[in-house]
């Protein structure tokens, strides 16, 4: 099921930031987002892969002068 697009304070409630951050991260590219006018829009599921991709990428760390997990 397809779930409605979020404006700038659904986002903002989703990721746990301030409304203020989410319009940065869209300006900057560094979340999902579709400026409609001069309003940014945002896809829940979208979204939410987005910070399960980012959260795989730290998930296995190590040091890289000991090669020690970290």
């Amino acid at each position: 099921m397809t779930r409605p697009a979020l404006n700038v304070a659904g986002a903002a409630r989703l990721l746990a930031v301030s409304p203020d951050t989410v319009r940065e991260w869209a300006r900057k590219k560094l979340i999902p987002a579709t400026k409609l006018g001069k309003a940014w829009m945002f896809s829940g599921e979208q979204l939410l892969a987005h910070i399960e991709a980012r959260a795989q990428l730290n998930v296995k760390q190590e040091c890289h002068s000991t090669a020690v997990p970290i």
